[in-house]
């Protein structure tokens, strides 16, 4: 969130391949690959996923110089994985589209594939993330705000809340880890199969989704005492400064 690649334009890829490879032919095909994107000067923020079919591919945030670089990446693919003759690899290895980089959409993008807990990541070893080019990377410039001492103390219940809200959420990711681990054992100690006796129960904990953390009511709850251009850089996940002025 603090960083990012300055003068690019930001892409999802997704990188899979034709052919069915083994995991030293896979580790061999990105360490190829990510010389050439060195070389190439790209940036990106990797994440390796199994497919159904029990091979990997992986899902990349790429800061690229234009957008006719995709099918640079595309070319660095194919060369990396010498299946630049397959048509089918031609046309379907390497998938593209473009994002809100003002939003922090890359990290929206990576979190939706990071939501999976290793154990179902169907019996994959090795490093599940990655970043290619690490030194194009900048700090990003905050957004500096001052604050009355009424938008000052509203802003400070925001947060608590927002606090509250986030460690509960992580609780329960936590849970629901355990559980998957705990069912993945039952399962594995008895064939793959769940015995008669044990029985998958929701958990009878509510998901508090307070009104006010919504993007929409948040500018309409919150103007009255903080500043929309404030929440706006926090709902674009932008890095606020904030001072207390002097009271009203």
């Amino acid at each position: 969130m603090t960083k990012h690649v300055f003068g690019m334009s930001l892409f999802a890829v997704t990188l899979t391949t034709h052919a069915i490879y083994s995991p030293n032919e896979w580790r061999a095909i990105c360490m190829r690959f990510r010389q050439s994107v060195k070389r190439a000067g790209f940036a990106g923020v990797w994440r390796v996923e199994l497919q159904k079919r029990k091979t990997p591919h992986l899902h990349v945030a790429f800061w690229l110089p234009a957008s006719e670089s995709v099918n640079d990446v595309r070319t660095l693919w194919l060369r990396a994985t010498e299946e630049q003759n397959d048509v089918l690899a031609f046309e379907h290895a390497v998938y593209s589209k473009a994002i809100n980089q003002d939003e922090a959409g890359w990290a929206v993008y990576m979190g939706l594939h990071d939501g999976k807990h290793k154990i179902a990541q169907l019996g994959w070893l090795g490093k599940q993330w990655g970043i290619w080019n690490r030194e194009k990377y900048v700090d990003r410039l905050p957004a500096v705000f001052d604050l009355t001492a009424r938008q000052h103390v509203a802003f400070l219940r925001f947060l608590r809340k927002w606090d509250v809200a986030d460690r509960m959420r992580r609780q329960r990711t936590a849970e629901a880890r355990q559980d998957a681990e705990m069912i993945a054992k039952i399962k594995a100690s008895n064939g793959g199969v769940l015995p008669s006796c044990f029985s998958v129960v929701p958990s009878p904990v509510r998901r508090p989704s307070p009104r006010h953390f919504h993007r929409g009511n948040l500018l309409r709850l919150m103007v009255g005492d903080i500043p929309a251009r404030i929440l706006e850089a926090m709902r674009s996940s932008v890095i606020c400064h904030i001072s207390k002025l002097s009271p009203l």
